[in-house]
């Protein structure tokens, strides 16, 4: 064809560029194809020839494209969020040293372009950013483009086969491309090693995955369909930034490998957390409850706190204290520390928990016992089954508790004569306590029938006392009582 044929197909490029300025864009059809009114008539011009009829009839198409566009905008709106698009099928047939065009529209900066195409026939390439008609890219029959201006966007073959006209195969799609996901570890998380295995998602668009601490020190991932992994990734102690890049191949376009650059930050944390100063202290006896306490630390935090009694599951608390009720007998209390990397510190104690008072019995004085000496010895006999016991504590008389340790025997001297109570307490390891209680009389006098000499003094006395009152009153009685008189002699008294 003639150079000012080609000059019509510019032109007609120019109408094109104008109708899709008022929106008349291309019908996707059932095959996939797209199609253009107005680029067939230009074709068809252009194969006509030249000449003014040609040019008038241009003028025409143009004319009633505009006018249809401008209708067609009143009740078509189109939108630009639309970031994915496919556009395949198989061009119509096109006549040698002409064009075909494929349209691409509602391009924003980012997306990516990408194509793969082939033809029986020689073919040209060209990749237009219209409306304007700049030539970006050219030659390569599978490649892409990364959008720098928003807009829509020609993509042209041109039939330079010297005899016979061409059809195209084509698969366009417009894609944005996106970051490879990260499944785990997930973004902030801690790890409780320094080698860890890291796997997620990608966009099965790009080429792949490549993992690494920064962009000098990659490793490229496995992939299964949109699934990527990388085990045994080595982190240093403390946090650790990861580089996750997803890469697109763009060769031909001169970016080599375009990537989207993802980070994410893991701390790798080995020491378990520090667990010590656990309460009550192992084997301590309790009285049917148990206040547990701890103290606990890690650098990089504490996630989580539990306990455990005997071998029941473990209960998470919030704080580093604990109460509960125990049974009798023997138990085990576990504490156990999670850090934010699972690592873990278990602690544990053994306590014995007795509710159950201990038995006691004070054998001697024997009760209401009468004792004629102001000493005594008080005994006693006590036991306790689970705990044992701890102490003995004795009362006389209500006064002061005494403790007298683990002794069953205590002295008392220089008692009172009056009656007394002596009380024996037992505690055991537990504080459980019992008592025995025993009353007795103390008569150390000699006059008491209770005393020392069981009261013969005072009945000897009483005795003496009766024998004198009874002779006092024998000889009272006596000397009271008129003498006899002697009869009076009848004889004659004697003369001198």
């Amino acid at each position: 064809m003639r150079d000012d044929s080609k000059g019509v197909l510019i032109d007609a490029h120019c109408a094109v560029s104008c109708a899709q300025r008022n929106h008349l864009t291309l019908v996707h059809t059932t095959n996939g194809h797209r199609q253009e009114p107005l680029r067939k008539a230009y074709r068809v011009v252009a194969a006509w020839g030249h000449g003014e009829m040609a040019m008038r009839i241009l003028r025409a198409v143009i004319s009633s494209a505009v006018l249809m566009a401008m209708i067609l905008s009143a009740f078509v709106t189109f939108s630009s969020s639309v970031s994915a698009r496919e556009y395949e099928g198989t061009s119509p047939s096109f006549a040698v040293d002409t064009w075909w065009s494929l349209y691409v529209d509602h391009c924003d900066p980012g997306d990516i372009i990408w194509w793969y195409w082939e033809s029986d026939d020689s073919l040209g390439f060209r990749l237009l950013n219209t409306p304007d008609m700049i030539p970006i890219y050219g030659f390569s029959n599978w490649d892409g483009y990364v959008v720098e201006d928003p807009g829509w966007y020609n993509l042209g073959w041109y039939n330079d086969n010297l005899f016979f006209s061409a059809t195209v195969f084509y698969s366009v799609e417009v894609f944005r491309p996106s970051a490879a996901t990260v499944v785990e570890p997930l973004d902030g998380s801690y790890v409780s090693t320094r080698i860890i295995d890291i796997h997620g998602t990608f966009d099965t668009r790009a080429e792949g995955v490549l993992i690494g601490p920064d962009a000098l020190h990659l490793r490229k991932a496995a992939s299964v369909g949109d699934s990527w992994g990388l085990d045994n990734l080595a982190l240093n102690e403390g946090q650790n930034t990861i580089l996750v890049r997803s890469y697109y191949w763009l060769d031909g376009y001169g970016y080599g490998n375009y990537t989207i650059d993802k980070t994410i930050h893991v701390t790798a944390d080995t020491i378990p957390p520090e667990l010590a100063a656990v309460t009550p202290a192992s084997n301590a006896y309790l009285n049917g409850a148990v206040d547990l306490s701890w103290q606990c630390a890690d650098e990089c935090g504490i996630a989580l706190m539990e306990v455990r009694i005997d071998v029941s599951a473990w209960q998470p608390v919030a704080s580093t204290a604990f109460h509960a009720d125990l049974t009798d007998g023997s138990h085990e209390l576990q504490v156990r520390v999670t850090d934010l990397a699972g690592n873990m510190a278990t602690a544990s104690t053994h306590v014995i928990s007795d509710t159950v008072a201990p038995t006691v019995s004070v054998s001697d004085p024997k009760m209401d016992s009468k004792i004629s000496k102001d000493a005594v010895l008080v005994s006693w006999t006590g036991s306790d089954a689970l705990a044992g016991l701890d102490h003995y504590e004795i009362q006389v008389d209500g006064g002061t508790w005494t403790s007298v340790e683990t002794a069953t025997t205590y002295q008392l001297n220089g008692l009172a004569d009056m009656w007394h109570s002596v009380t024996v307490k037992a505690v055991d390891k537990s504080g459980n306590t019992a008592t025995s209680t025993v009353g007795f009389g103390i008569y150390t006098s000699i006059w008491s029938t209770n005393g020392p000499y069981q009261g013969i003094p005072l009945f000897a006395l009483i005795g003496g006392i009766v024998a004198i009152a009874a002779l006092s009153l024998f000889l009272w009685y006596r000397k009271g009582k008129p003498s006899p008189q002697k009869p009076v002699s009848q004889e004659a008294p004697k003369t001198k």
